[in-house]
């Protein structure tokens, strides 16, 4: 659904920021793309419409905002709590979720020590957890597409760790 270029745009969200990254990208082929992509998607809709009828295509295109839109922020099923995803993604972070907390909970301190893909990780991983915590509609499994990145946080922590105890060796 739609919530797969979103959570797209969250992750790479971090990396246009920094740096102003997001400035190398506003250019034709971009335009060009994003429209190539509306039309590629557009199109099964356009086909309904023309070999069903008109109303068979528009039922598409509201069923698509309806399962989509509508339910992030007035859903009728998938009400899961607010403090849902904070309980069921140490578990299916298992077993990273032992590197995760620590992770997590240092990351202020060593804000500035952080290698900037570091950072990414761990600003990927918070967009995303607050765009699916702030949705109304929540099921447990909506939080799988944070894991990699929540990983990749872990994986930088640990890796900071050992080249910081490598170097108080020497």
């Amino acid at each position: 659904g739609v919530i797969g270029p979103a959570l797209t745009c969250l992750a790479i969200l971090p990396d246009l920021i920094m740096d102003a990254e997001w400035k190398k990208h506003l250019n034709l082929s971009f335009a060009t793309g994003m429209l190539a992509g509306l039309c590629f998607y557009f199109i099964p809709f356009a086909l309904s419409a023309h070999y069903s009828g008109e109303s068979v295509g528009l039922l598409g295109l509201q069923r698509v905002f309806y399962e989509n839109f509508v339910r992030f922020t007035n859903p009728w099923d998938h009400k899961g709590p607010v403090y849902l995803y904070c309980l069921i993604l140490p578990a299916y972070l298992l077993p990273w979720t032992f590197f995760f907390i620590p992770a997590l909970a240092l990351a202020p301190s060593r804000w500035k020590s952080m290698s900037p893909l570091g950072k990414r990780y761990l600003l990927a991983t918070l967009c995303i957890f607050v765009f699916l915590t702030i949705s109304k509609g929540r099921r447990d499994y909506y939080i799988l597409p944070i894991l990699p990145f929540a990983i990749l946080v872990c994986a930088e922590w640990v890796s900071a760790k050992i080249e910081q105890s490598q170097v108080m060796q020497r």
